[in-house]
């Protein structure tokens, strides 16, 4: 079952914190940032999509996650950040790898997901992180999308004074309502 996207939430705000979940339609890499997450697998491939056009942008984080792979330290619910070679000013501070597939063709599943998030919560705390954009993790995916929505409000809401930007393509949207 596919999700009527017109109904996508804009903005979500925890009734606990500051924190904020603000929705958008677009590129994340473009979204100024403390860090960027990106949604791996634990294979190390990242050829075809939105990895092909990270690893084209930062072949540095390429590098040190395929590394990562090849030495079996990347696992599902794990995450491997990298830091901007360049420093600051440049944004992203840092690349997150957050592990949500053991191979790049499994299916998404909400437990992988939810794995992958609550490590990403204690990454982002642990860096001191007050901004990080993320896509909806798999475009591809036949998770309804209120769990997955359900997920990131539980989740990621917990942490206090972060505002998390998600992202979907437009294109995504208009598929979803065939």
């Amino acid at each position: 079952m596919k999700q009527d996207f017109f109904d996508f939430p804009k903005l979500v705000e925890s009734t606990h914190s500051p924190a904020k979940i603000h929705y958008q339609i677009g590129e994340f890499q473009t979204q100024p940032s403390c860090a960027l997450v990106i949604p791996t697998n634990c294979d190390g491939v990242a050829t075809l999509g939105m990895l092909a056009d990270m690893n084209a942008r930062f072949a540095y984080n390429q590098q040190i996650y395929q590394a990562a792979c090849a030495n079996h330290s990347v696992r599902i619910g794990e995450v491997l950040s990298v830091k901007n070679p360049q420093g600051p000013p440049l944004e992203p501070y840092f690349i997150i790898n957050a592990a949500v597939k053991r191979h790049w063709d499994d299916e998404l599943t909400l437990e992988n997901l939810a794995e992958a998030l609550e490590a990403l919560v204690v990454e982002v705390d642990r860096l001191g992180l007050s901004c990080v954009s993320l896509p909806v993790w798999d475009n591809k995916t036949t998770l309804p999308f209120k769990a997955v929505n359900d997920l990131f409000e539980s989740i990621l809401l917990k942490l206090p004074y972060v505002e998390w930007h998600i992202f979907t393509q437009k294109q995504c949207f208009e598929e979803t309502n065939d």
